[in-house]
Formats: C-alpha cells, structure tokens, sequence
C-alpha cells in the first residue's frame, strides 16, 4: 500500500470510531441514590437453576448480602425452603429486612405445598426482621392454584401470626376481584410497564397511577408493590425497549417517585437470572440491578452507558480492520485508489460486524443450548463473512485494478500449413437435425485446413433425428465423421470419449463444440497457436449466443450469461483458474488421454476435466472473444434445470476434490485454489439463503405463536446476511457497468434472471454435497414454447415460499406492531428473503408471454 493511500485509511477508521461512539453515547437520566426499599432476592448463581433444586450455601449467601448492603433496605423472597430459610439471620447483620414468601403450585403434592407454607410461617415467627409474608405468586394470574386452598393458606397463616399476610398479583387482578381483600392483610400488586408495552418516558408514572388507582380502591388498607422494574435486555414489546439505558432511567426515575409519593415498593430485582429464560424468554434474565456474576450494571448518579466498555470493543474493531485492511493492500498492490477504498470499507465494516458478535456473545448468559445455536449461528456468520469479502473482492478487482496483467488475443497471420492436427467432437442427443446441421456447415467453412469432425449421437430412439446429420456428414466427405451410438452410458462425457477413441492418431488438440454453434471461420487459426507452448493444456473461447435479441426472456438469459464470462471468466484468467466449458473449448490430447478422458461420473465433465488439467500443473488460456455463438434456453424450465445441474455437478466436483483445495495435494496455487473456492461460494449463498428461509419460517410460526414467550433473532445475525444483499446487488450493477456495459434496465433484468434460479441452485448444492445421484439433464434448445401456467408450475416451490414469506412479515407486524422495530427489522429481512422467489415468479412470467422466435437463428 502506498503511502499517498494511508488518509484514506485513517478517514474510514475514524468514521468507523465516531459510529461506535455515536452509538453508545452516554445517556442522562435524573440522578437518585441508595437505599432502594425492597429487592426481589432470587441468590442463584450465573450457572444455578431452581429446576435443578441446588441448595443455597450460607457461605454463597453471606458474599451476596455484602453486595446488597448498603443498597436496600429489604429483600423478597420467592420461597421458604431450599435454603432461604437461612437468609433473615443473614440479612440482618446487614440491617436488612425481609419479606418471606412461599411458593405455590398446583402440580406439586399436598404435602409440599402444606410444607412451603409452614416454613413461611415459621420463619415470619421467628425473626423479627420479617417485616410481611406473601403466600402464592401470580397463582391466580396464571391459574395456577386453586382459589378456596389459597385463601386457606392466608386465613391459616394470619391467625398463626401478626405479621402482615397477603398473596402477589397484578395491579388489575385486585381491581377486578375486590371481595379477595378480605382474606388479606396488606394488597401485594405487580405493576410491570414492560410487559404492558409501556414507553419508557411514562412508565414510571403509569407505575404511580396504578398504585394509586389500587390505593382509592382499598382506602383503609396498605397497598404495597411486590414487584415493578425493567430489564436491561430482551425483545422489544410494543414501544417497550429493553435496555440499560432505560431500566436506569426506570429505577432512578421511580426510586425519586415513590419518595415523593410515599409509595412502599419492590424493585426486581436484585441479581440477574439466567436460569428465568427457559420461563419469560431473554427478558427474565436481565431484571437485576446487578449481573448474575453481581457486578453493578450502573450508578445512580451521573451518566449511564449502554456499554461501559465500548471502547475496548470499538478499538477492537479498528485495530482489526487496520491489520486486514493493511494485510490485503499489501498483498493486492495492483488496485488502483477506487478498489483500495472499497476494500478498505468492507473490511472495516466485517470487523465491526465481528466485533459486535463477539460482544453480543459476551453479553449473553449461555446454557449448553445456548452454546450450541450461537455455535451453529457464528458459522453461519462466518460463512456469510467469507463470501461478502470473496464478492468485494471481485468488485474491486474490476472495477478497482489496474490494466489486467494477462490477455490473449486473437492469433493472427500464424502459417497454417504447419500447424498441428485438431479433432473436432460434436456430442449430440435428440437435438434438431436443421440446428446440428448448421453446425457441421460453420465447421466445414473453418480456415484452418488440419482437422477433422467426429459427430456422436447418443440415446436418441428417433432415428428421424440423427439420419439427416449422417447423411449431410457423408456428403461432406471423410473429414467429416457421424456415429450414432443408440442407448450409451455416460452422458455426454461418454459420448466424447467414444469420439476421442475414434481420434485420428495424429490429432494433437480435441476441439469440442456445442450441437447448436455457429463457429467463426478463424476459431482454430486465431487460437490453436497458443499449444506453441508446452504448458498450455486448454484454450478456451466465451460462450456467446445468438436469436436472444427475439424474446425479453432470452434477452434476460444472454445478459445474465455474459456476467460470467466478461466478469468472472476475465479476473480468473489473471490467476490462471479459469472453468473449462464443454463447447468452444480446446484440450492439448496427451494429457486427455494420460488422464483417461472424460469423467463419466460428473454432469459438468467439461469443468471436472479442466480442475484435473490444472492440477497437473498446466496452463488455461482464456481468449475474450466470440468466435461462436449458440442458442440460450427457450423455456424457463429448461434455464432453471441446466443451472441445477451445474450446481450440482459443481457440488460432486468439490466432494470428489475438496482435498485438492485445502491441502497441498496435486499442483494448484493457492491463488487457483482460491479463484476455485471463491466460484462455489456464491451457489454455497444460495444453499444457506435456503436454509435462512425455512428456518426464518419456523421462527415466524412460533412467534406468531407464542409471542409473549418468543424471542425474535439477534439483529447481529440478520445484518450481515442484509449487508450481503445489498453488495451483490450493487456490486452486480457496478461490475456489469465496467465490463458488460449493457445499461442499468439491461442489468436489473439480468439479475432478475440470476435471482429467479437461487432456490434451484440451492436444491443442486445439498444433493450435490450430500451425494444425490442424478440423470444428465441435457437443455433442449429450438424447443416448443411453454404456456404460462406450465412455466409457473415450475416454480411452484418458489411461489409457495413467497407467499409464506410476505403472510408472515405481516402477520409479524400485525402481531407485534409498528412501533416494535425488532417486528420492521425482522419483517424487513423477510421481504428481502423473498426477492428470490418474486425474482422466480418475474423471470417464469416474463417466459410464459414472450413470443415465440420469430426467425430461425441460422
């Protein structure tokens, strides 16, 4: 990297440290102090449950009442066994008091139940630091318990005792049950403004208005709040926000409210706990004021930072983007100053993107569940990162690099007397006569005088299909051979390596053309030349197309055709890692043969073939220029399935390979194996955008479910998979601008057409990987065009997806509302998922009314 560069660097860095600061900038709510009145007390460790029935130790016990000393004046209790019966002594050698509870539960047996209540009673019995009892939580909310043994329970426990008794549950449970106040001797209600979807700037004050709504009910007797708080982290419930910011606005705001106001109070809670989860969803384990490790999470007076150790993390980020910005300058010092730039960006932007991972992991209270998904996400992360910097790369190699280093032009005014003998081989199955004709007449009208043609019909019952071609072969002569094989194996790989065992033993070069080519006359001339050089084992000329320009579909085929070809054909032939392609594609014979020919194995011999070639240590040549032209697919169906099979051949060639490109085994560079990797990865973003779909579904389901249990995914995972949309969008659009130079409308048809095939790529990716056996799919062309509703048949799958993709974004905003951004952002990445699929139902669209072709491209 040049020193002239190094501003540009320090720029994007610093706007990467005033973002981070910007977003956590200190927040100012009104300042208050210690003693809180009460602290709901639940002392389980970060790694402790009460579903695991663990004992708490006076030892454990004594270390958390050092922590609370000081900041309140009483604890709640939520049970009288298990060890709780230890703390009264305990608190109150801190001078605090406690409010004893016994917990209540229809499933559990009589004797537990009658157990959990006699320890209660017992316990306000002995000490006089217990201040109130509460008998039951939320049990009638809930409906949880039995009403008359309830009201059993306190009558037994106030004639037993003289301290206060009552039973907890929500504010409105006592203004719709008025007569139940008998039974008491003090209303314990539950005012929660986040789970009513209250605003943090009037939640403290609905607090006070429903306490003073309870209070003019039950005049002559003490109304008390058992519990009121906000959680520091958890979902979003209507224009509720869960976080530290707020629950210290909350707590200072109300702890200065109710002392001005007179109100008795319960603030949960005292620790953070993890365990609340498996119950109430993230929310239940961030009510604390301190961590579950019993760290404070802020002060009460002067300003609260939503991380108060952001800057660790924004340096982190920075200091990251510098060394792999820096590390791929170094090595990549052909970029011109808008490639840098480009680069420099996205790299800044990954490691904040990883950075904010890594903190959101470390912010989280993990189970050996939690372990597991963040695992499983984190990968999937990972894989995103990957191929958001394989696509900038790209963008930046083209639209950012200096002149290419490496271009073969056309050969020109070479002596074609001496030069070396080619086999042509034309494979052909069930193909239009009049199109395989035209063919073998463009060859026939080749400069180059030292060839010959092998034309090889395979699995063709028709005989009308193949007679015409051998009967025009032997008008010809005997340069020009035909073999109609009848039922063979092999696809078309074993139709070629028939052809290559009929070669003319001279033949230095095999040649290999499509069935519907029409061939320049200089396509051997221009380019045998280039096996001048020993280490050259392939020349390989584009695919290019003709008759597109008669239907807006075939239009949308070629164009998105010729992406690959003038985009990533040209950058991989810097690297010497071109795809070989089964027409227009010449292979020096000794190493076909040494090599045993075509894989019968792989639907994509062709680029099966040039991995082998390569990996022997030989050079591809790829020479930009049309020297002929073939037909595109007529049908959507017949695009869609031929893109399917080379996924899927793709996919066998990594399983057969894979050790090729991670170890040092056979010949390639690293750079080849690199380009290799880097042409999979974007039909690997297919696989997992499949993937993000169905499990998008099942989170949707049990959201619309189950919403008050039911967490939406962290926004750390559904950004990168948002950022990677929109790079290979406007990465595409500025890309074809460079090379293609089609327009912007020509373009964004092209992509339509690209999009539209993402879910067969996908389908073609697991079977491929996971070892499906599949038929050769050959792609018929001059085919009869399909109606409308056949084409959209064909993407039924897609159409399905789409739809319960968009009912489940609005049935997400119905459910949870506008004023719920988790609800817009999830909402959001499910439209964006669906692109595909509505890019589906466009390109089938488009096919089933485009017009048939309406002159013969030949």
């Amino acid at each position: 990297m040049k020193l002239s560069r190094l501003p540009f660097l320090l720029i994007i860095l610093a706007i990467n440290t005033l973002i981070w600061g910007f977003i956590n900038k200190p927040h100012t709510p009104s300042e208050s102090e210690y003693p809180i009145d009460g602290l709901s007390l639940n002392p389980y460790q970060h790694n402790q449950s009460p579903f695991r029935h663990q004992d708490f130790t006076p030892e454990a016990l004594e270390e958390d009442f050092k922590k609370l000393e000081g900041k309140t004046k009483s604890v709640r209790l939520y049970s009288a066994t298990g060890g709780l019966q230890q703390i009264p002594p305990i608190a109150k050698k801190y001078g605090i008091n406690v409010v004893v509870s016994a917990w209540l539960e229809n499933k559990a047996s009589s004797e537990k139940n009658d157990f959990e209540v006699s320890e209660a009673i017992r316990i306000a019995g002995s000490f006089r630091s217990v201040k109130r009892i509460i008998i039951g939580n939320e049990t009638q909310l809930n409906q949880i318990f039995p009403r008359d043994l309830l009201i059993n329970y306190l009558e037994q426990a106030r004639q037993k005792l003289n301290t206060p008794v009552s039973t907890a549950e929500p504010w409105d449970f006592w203004v719709k049950n008025p007569d139940f106040s008998e039974h008491v001797d003090f209303i314990a209600i539950h005012i929660l403004p986040y789970w009513q979807e209250i605003p943090i700037e009037n939640a403290a004050s609905y607090v006070a208005e429903k306490y003073l709504a309870v209070k003019n009910l039950f005049p002559h007797k003490m109304v008390y709040i058992a519990e009121t708080g906000w959680p520091s982290d958890g979902p979003q419930r209507g224009a509720a926000q869960a976080t530290l910011a707020n629950q210290a606005r909350f707590i200072r705001e109300f702890i200065n409210l109710a002392a001005k106001n007179k109100i008795p109070y319960n603030m949960v809670e005292a620790f953070d706990q993890p365990w609340k989860s498996e119950t109430e969803g993230k929310a239940g384990e961030h009510w604390g004021i301190m961590d579950a490790y019993r760290n404070d999470k802020f002060p009460l007076q002067g300003p609260v930072l939503e991380d108060p150790n952001w800057k660790y993390w924004a340096f982190s980020s920075t200091l990251l983007g510098l060394l792999a910005a820096s590390l791929f300058l170094f090595r990549k010092k052909t970029l011109n100053l808008r490639g840098q730039v480009i680069s420099i960006i996205i790299f800044q932007v990954l490691a904040s993107l990883i950075t904010q991972l890594a903190r959101d992991a470390a912010d989280e209270y993990m189970s050996p569940g939690d372990i597991l998904f963040w695992a499983f996400m984190i990968s999937v992360q990972v894989l995103l990162a990957i191929i958001l910097v394989t696509d900038t790369l790209e963008i930046a190699d083209v639209v950012g690099q200096k002149p290419l280093k490496k271009t073969y032009p056309p050969i020109k005014n070479k002596d074609l007397a001496k030069s070396p003998f080619v086999s042509i081989h034309l494979a052909c199955c069930r193909e239009p006569p009049t199109m395989v004709i035209a063919t073998i007449e463009s060859l026939a009208k080749l400069n180059y005088k030292n060839f010959e043609v092998i034309v090889v019909d395979n699995n063709t019952k028709d005989s009308s299909l193949w007679k015409p071609v051998e009967e025009h072969c032997k008008k010809l002569g005997s340069q020009f051979r035909f073999f109609s094989l009848g039922t063979w194996p092999g696809f078309k790989a074993g139709a070629l390596n028939f052809a290559l065992r009929m070669t003319d033993l001279k033949a230095e070069i095999v040649a290999v053309v499509d069935a519907d080519y029409i061939v320049e006359p200089e396509w051997l001339s221009s380019t045998v030349p280039y096996f001048s050089d020993p280490e050259v084992g392939v020349v390989q000329a584009p695919q290019e197309h003709r008759g597109w320009e008669e239907t807006l579909f075939q239009k949308m085929e070629n164009d998105e055709y010729s992406g690959f070809f003038r985009i990533g054909m040209v950058q991989r032939n810097e690297y010497n890692a071109i795809i070989q392609h089964g027409t227009m594609t010449l292979v020096r014979k000794e190493p076909l043969v040494n090599m045993k020919g075509w894989a019968e194995w792989c639907i994509c011999e062709d680029t099966e073939l040039g991995f082998r070639i390569l990996n022997k240590g030989k050079k591809a040549i790829y020479v930009n220029h049309a020297f002929g032209r073939g037909l595109v697919p007529d049908t959507y169906e017949a695009y869609a399935k031929q893109r399917f099979r080379w996924a899927f051949g793709g996919m066998r060639i990594f399983r057969q390979y894979w050790r090729e490109i991670f170890t040092k085994k056979g010949k390639l560079s690293w750079n080849q194996r690199y380009q290799f990797l880097k042409g999979w990865l974007p039909w690997i973003g297919d696989a997992l955008h499949m993937l993000f779909t169905y499990l998008a579904i099942v989170w949707s389901t049990v959201l619309v479910i189950d919403p008050l249990h039911t967490d939406f995914p962290e926004a750390i995972f559904i950004y990168p998979a948002l950022i990677c949309v929109f790079v290979r969008i406007a990465g595409t659009l500025w890309t074809y601008s460079a090379r293609v130079k089609i327009g912007t409308e020509r373009t964004l048809m092209a992509m339509i057409a690209g999009g539209s095939l993402t879910h067969k790529v996908a389908k073609g990716v697991f079977q491929g990987l996971l070892g499906f056996e599949k038929p050769f799919y050959r792609t018929p062309k001059l085919a009869h065009k399909l109606p409308l509703i056949q084409n959209l048949q064909s993407v039924w799958e897609e159409l399905f997806l789409l739809f319960v993709l968009l009912s489940f974004a609005l049935a997400i905003l119905t459910t949870f509302g506008l004023e719920n951004n988790e609800a817009i952002l999830w909402a959001v990445a499910l439209c964006v998922q669906s692109i595909p699929y509505i890019a589906a139902l466009a390109a089938a669209v488009v096919s089933g009314f485009s017009n048939p072709l309406l002159t013969k491209p030949f």
